[in-house]
């Protein structure tokens, strides 16, 4: 074969080959690639397994621990000891939310609740008892009095332990729902106990014969205060009674809460900074009493000898009064009585600050006892003041509320007091007594120094004398109180 046509069969085979290949790319175009090519080679016919990446493994949450050391398996069968000052309707009522609590507790812990007579007789029996032996586990009482018992053998635990503890304490919700003024105060040094009940003291004001000496609405302040009581002052000196003419105004109470309600009114406050003891000697508390005294010299205050004054207040002798929750009542009663067609109301102590309500009243304590029995006490502690065990008490006592919750659970016919609910809707305003063991005997020496400024013989001018007296005889009582 010569060189020209083998030159030409080259060509030809070329051009065969290239078009068998383009054929081919074409066809496999036309049936698509694979959509994941596996590269990875096999050994054996094994399949192949991905090597997991590795994971963070999640942070466990820390489990809440209890300082007491107390499973709740030992608080089964556990029997407690209950001595309260509820007697009459209030110690049925009582006795009632301590079989509920006996039969629906989740823990068995059993309950038996013991009537001790009134405040005072308490106090005596817890001492004695705690001297003799046969103490119960929870009583109720104030705080001067468990520093009076803890004196006699050192009983009384701290509930602030119980009540932040994170297992079986009370939940940041659970304090908050607590009226400010009964919430957790650390700063509150041997306090120990747990609010068991509380009530108040106010003002309370005739809007109806305000209204007809020219005013339209409630003082707001000391200085509208005296004008209003002054103005009822002179009502009475210029009628046709001859006998009211000294009469009008407030009437006074020498009784330490009113004393203690128009300190506070005044911005004053009586415990010393950290608690050290208390301080009467300033310019709040010098305040509070020369208002008072100034009202009483120009005859726009007066003082009764009747405790509480509802008749003199009946009879329009008396524009203001101070009261507690159980004057309430007797004002309703004293009004019909009179047949006065009257209307009045409950205020705060007027203040250029912030009006204010004073709050007191008794407190839970545990004595100490097994570990077991100290957190059963607490669990019924902590049981009996929920909302809707609260509000059965408060049916019969006519008590103030520890949380606004209560109210959800109250039927207000059912309140003794049908002007209730005036007094806690001040509660905003309210301010608790000194919380210090001594005041105890310490508000007495308020009570006297308040009789001795109204006092014939006492002069305004001696106010400075009475506060300093009344601030040393404060810290003389206080010093040495067990």
């Amino acid at each position: 074969m010569d060189f020209v046509k083998r030159h030409k069969l080259l060509s030809i085979f070329l051009q065969i080959l290239i078009i068998s290949i383009i054929y081919l790319f074409l066809m496999a175009a036309c049936q698509g690639l694979p959509d994941k090519i596996n590269v990875t080679p096999t050994l054996n016919n094994s399949p192949v397994t991905k090597t997991p990446t590795p994971q963070k493994s999640a942070t466990p949450t820390p489990q809440p621990t209890s300082q007491f050391q107390v499973d709740a398996s030992e608080l089964e069968g556990v029997s407690i000891e209950f001595w309260h000052t509820w007697g009459g309707d209030e110690e049925k009522t009582i006795t009632t939310l301590i079989k509920d609590f006996n039969r629906s507790n989740e823990w068995g812990i059993s309950v038996s609740g013991v009537y001790k007579g009134g405040a005072d007789a308490m106090g005596d029996a817890v001492y004695n008892a705690i001297n003799t032996g046969g103490f119960p586990e929870i009583v109720m009482g104030y705080p001067s009095q468990a520093s009076y018992w803890n004196s006699a053998r050192k009983l009384i635990l701290d509930l602030d332990d119980y009540r932040t503890d994170p297992v079986w304490g009370l939940s940041t919700e659970e304090e908050e729902a607590y009226f400010p003024v009964f919430q957790l105060s650390a700063e509150t040094p041997d306090q120990w106990g747990f609010p068991a009940q509380r009530t108040a003291y106010f003002l309370i004001y005739n809007k109806t014969w305000s209204k007809a000496l020219g005013y339209k609405t409630a003082p707001q302040t000391p200085k509208e205060f005296e004008i209003q009581a002054c103005e009822a002052h002179k009502a009475n000196l210029n009628d046709e009674d001859d006998e009211n003419d000294t009469k009008g105004g407030l009437i006074i109470s020498t009784n330490y809460p009113a004393s203690v309600g128009w300190i506070y009114a005044f911005g004053g406050d009586m415990v010393a900074d950290e608690n050290k003891g208390y301080q009467f000697n300033t310019s709040q508390v010098k305040g509070a009493l020369t208002f008072l005294r100034s009202l009483y010299d120009d005859g726009c205050a007066w003082v009764s000898d009747s405790r509480p004054p509802v008749e003199e207040f009946s009879k329009r002798e008396g524009l203001f009064i101070s009261a507690d929750l159980d004057t309430l009542n007797l004002l309703n009663t004293s009004m019909f009585i009179a047949n006065s067609p009257d209307e009045w109301e409950v205020i705060p102590f007027p203040s250029s600050e912030k009006p204010v309500i004073e709050v007191y009243g008794p407190d839970f304590f545990i004595l100490k006892s097994e570990p077991a029995k100290q957190l059963a006490s607490w669990l019924f502690i902590k049981w009996l003041t929920l909302p809707e065990n609260q509000a059965k008490l408060i049916a019969v006592t006519g008590k103030l509320p520890l949380q606004i919750e209560v109210l959800d659970s109250l039927d207000m016919g059912d309140l003794p007091q049908p002007d209730w609910q005036a007094v806690v809707d001040l509660m905003p305003y309210a301010r608790a007594e000194p919380a210090l063991p001594s005041w105890g005997v310490v508000r007495w020496a308020v009570g006297d120094a308040t009789t001795q400024l109204f006092q014939w013989y006492f002069e305004a001018d001696q106010i400075p004398s009475l506060t300093k007296l009344l601030h040393e005889t404060a810290a003389n009582l206080h010093k040495n109180y067990p």
